[in-house]
């Protein structure tokens, strides 16, 4: 990944942030407060370019805090306290580690943040091994997802991400994932 492409994403969340808090608060509508949400999300890599990432495994467990910018949209700010990689077949190490990041999100129906949904995330993460081709022992992972979150407060996503070093490190072998979230909202 490039680092124009971090900054675009950057600047897509501010855009989001701005243009989707900024109408609201000039209407004078008083925006609900936030809530904390957990996740637990399972990938696996289904890509085979330079390196074959068919079989590699990346589990997370997301905590993070979402709170509404307009009647439609969110932006969270979220913690990956824990997240482990298995390489697949490839007599590679597995490896853990931890992350921050942030979320942004688009609801279907509008002042009560469910229905369908279409999310972008982005962040940082650090472990000890490193992933097969990669020479970094920080990575970035962006993403997108198509989700529905349901009046019960569970949710679940259907999550497209990338991981990558964007180039800091000598070798970026990223690594293409797709796979499932479930979680919940209190």
């Amino acid at each position: 990944m490039k680092l124009q492409t971090i900054v675009g994403v950057c600047a897509l969340a501010a855009g989001l942030f701005w243009f989707g808090g900024a109408p609201a608060a000039r209407a004078g509508e008083k925006l609900k407060a936030g809530h904390w949400r957990v996740e637990l999300s399972n990938t696996t890599g289904y890509a085979k370019n330079s390196y074959d990432r068919r079989g590699d495994v990346f589990s997370t467990l997301i905590v993070e805090y979402e709170f509404p910018l307009s009647q439609r949209f969110s932006f969270s700010f979220r913690a990956l306290p824990i997240f482990v990689y298995a390489q697949g077949s490839s007599g590679d190490a597995s490896f853990h580690g931890a992350g921050l990041g942030v979320a942004t999100r688009a609801y279907q129906k509008k002042d009560e943040h469910r229905g369908f949904f279409v999310e972008l995330e982005g962040g940082l993460i650090a472990h000890k091994n490193k992933l097969r081709g990669n020479t970094g022992v920080a990575n970035f992972v962006t993403g997108a997802g198509l989700g529905y979150k349901f009046k019960s407060r569970w949710h679940a996503v259907v999550k497209l991400e990338h991981i990558s070093n964007a180039g800091f490190a000598r070798r970026n072998a990223g690594a293409n994932l797709l796979g499932l979230g479930i979680g919940y909202s209190f």
